[in-house]
């Protein structure tokens, strides 16, 4: 459902911006291969989103990489010449994976479960941040008949799906809100928002599509400058959008310095 969900719109990020000069080179090459386009700005800066939804730009960037969906690391283990994951897919018999540096880009509640036997999880600027929830809600009606001008509660967040031709809406909960029902089933939460999203719009209640993503780890509010934090003598390194401020621009600045660190690290043994 999830990924029949990707081809018709995005229930993340819906755009993104830039304001730095590295991220802007990157981005305009993205635009000349026809991976994103730019879109009106709320804010002024330069303003993209993939093509034809934003999973574009993350198939895009994981082309000729081995991507295991569905694959939950249980635990992380450092040996003589690197790292050991513990993987378990779909609660099939366990894989085991190995490598010489290790780069953990999840969450960070999930960065600092799985480091706990590493120092680098005590880490203050990683240590000190943590995520808000939300659900999205993703939904199509065959009539809507107006934009909502008030939102009811509780979603924060309401917008057409750009570059649609459909009337495909994405609605956002507060997070207050996902706290409360984060353990409901998604179609359970559905229920409860489809029928709230039909009279935001003044449309037909019932939707031809409508889908319901629970987004355990949504927002963090850390505003400091970019960084990638590394542990030379364990050889590991952890990046992601929250040690900056959230934004797609610092998962990419992020990365970047993660991948000198991994470069330094693989040329010192």
């Amino acid at each position: 459902q999830l990924s029949r969900a990707a081809e018709r719109v995005a229930g993340g990020a819906r755009r993104f911006d830039v304001r730095r000069a590295t991220f802007g080179a990157y981005v305009h090459a993205l635009e000349r291969d026809g991976v994103v386009v730019p879109v009106e700005s709320p804010n002024g800066a330069p303003t993209y989103r993939a093509a034809p939804t934003m999973g574009a730009l993350a198939r895009h960037l994981a082309h000729e990489l081995d991507v295991r969906s569905r694959a939950e690391v249980t635990r992380v283990r450092r040996e003589d010449h690197g790292f050991r994951l513990d993987v378990t897919r779909d609660g099939e018999v366990p894989e085991i994976h190995a490598g010489r540096v290790l780069v953990v880009t999840a969450p960070p509640e999930q960065t600092r479960a799985l480091l706990r036997d590493f120092a680098l999880a005590d880490e203050p600027r990683l240590a000190s941040v943590t995520s808000d929830p939300c659900f999205a809600l993703v939904v199509t009606f065959s009539r809507v008949r107006r934009a909502p001008a008030a939102l009811p509660s509780p979603f924060e967040r309401a917008e057409r799906e750009l570059g649609s031709d459909r009337e495909t809406w994405v609605f956002h909960t507060t997070r207050e809100f996902a706290r409360a029902h984060l353990e409901r089933s998604p179609s359970e939460v559905e229920k409860e928002l489809v029928p709230l999203a039909a009279a935001a719009l003044d449309a037909d209640e019932i939707p031809s599509f409508a889908l319901v993503h629970r987004w355990r780890y949504a927002r963090t509010h850390r505003k400091e400058e970019t960084e990638a934090l590394v542990d030379p003598d364990a050889r590991l390194v952890v990046a992601g959008d929250y040690l900056g401020d959230g934004r797609i621009e610092s998962a990419y600045e992020s990365g970047l310095l993660a991948a000198d660190h991994v470069l330094e690290l693989l040329r010192s043994s």
